[in-house]
């Protein structure tokens, strides 16, 4: 069977690089030519190197384990290797026969699990919902039982979570799934959470949107003011100061920034259906 070979970005698909992104509210950055297939597919299946690293490049083809009678399948990747090292402005990726690699669709690829999916969105989604307006940076919350936060730490975890014994506000995932984590700074919630080995979750962001998310995770705040920032909910470290998003539409996952660490709403998946927690079926 056939695995993917995929090549790894370096600088070629990062957001300063295309013209398109320039002046947009984002710091999107592509990991590979397939982000999804490198991380949720992975080995054998997909090996994922940087062709323009050859060390990198002849490890991944000495870990693929192949057999002596795909010498010319090998042949064929030191001949992409080459071109890539001419044309650097064209990373792809390429096909190469493995001898033990077996077949594999994803779930939420069959017809079986795009039918699942689109079964817990129409139980669960609600559009009629009106959202309240955000509240005013120096507002107090109140919140059933009166406990001054909705959010806990469980025993041995760097996460809060929403508290059991408070109702959750309408949702859908459900708040039940949150995972709040503060980022290391210059790293994004995308990239905070895949560490974790969750996802980020951008339907979670207005819920962590407030004073009570940064005290839960011991963000030292000097100050609290909202503001319009791709990267916000978000701690100045060096300043002490923490930002609230005033506007929702510039909620991101992707964002990040050297100066700030993000406030990241992660939640749990399912193997082979990611936009599913395990709580959502």
């Amino acid at each position: 069977m056939a695995a993917f070979f995929c090549s790894r970005s370096s600088t070629c698909s990062q957001l300063p690089n295309h013209e398109f992104f320039r002046g947009k509210p984002t710091s999107r950055e592509v990991s590979s030519q397939h982000p999804y297939a490198e991380h949720y597919i992975g080995k054998p299946h997909v090996i994922t190197a940087d062709f323009n690293n050859s060390e990198e490049f002849e490890a991944a083809v000495r870990e693929s384990s192949m057999s002596s009678s795909n010498t010319n399948q090998c042949r064929a990747l030191k001949r992409l290797q080459q071109n890539q090292h001419r044309d650097r402005s064209n990373p792809h990726c390429d096909f190469c026969v493995f001898s033990q690699v077996e077949p594999l669709i994803p779930f939420e690829y069959t017809c079986e699990g795009m039918l699942e999916r689109v079964n817990a969105y129409i139980q669960h989604q609600g559009f009629c919902q009106q959202s309240r307006p955000f509240p005013a940076v120096n507002e107090s919350r109140s919140w059933p039982g009166n406990p001054p936060s909705p959010f806990v730490q469980p025993s041995n975890s760097t996460a809060l979570i929403w508290a059991p014994n408070i109702s959750a506000p309408a949702c859908w995932p459900p708040l039940r799934a949150l995972r709040l984590f503060l980022s290391p700074e210059d790293s994004s919630c995308v990239k905070t959470c895949q560490d974790a080995g969750f996802i980020c979750e951008p339907a979670f962001f207005p819920f962590i949107n407030s004073m009570e998310a940064f005290s839960g995770l011991d963000a030292r705040c000097e100050s609290l003011e909202a503001e319009k920032n791709h990267v916000f909910p978000a701690v100045q470290v060096e300043r002490r100061e923490c930002f609230v998003q005033k506007d929702p539409l510039l909620f991101s996952c992707a964002g990040f920034s050297a100066k700030h660490q993000r406030l990241c709403p992660c939640r749990d998946y399912l193997q082979g259906q990611v936009a599913l927690c395990r709580d959502c079926v």
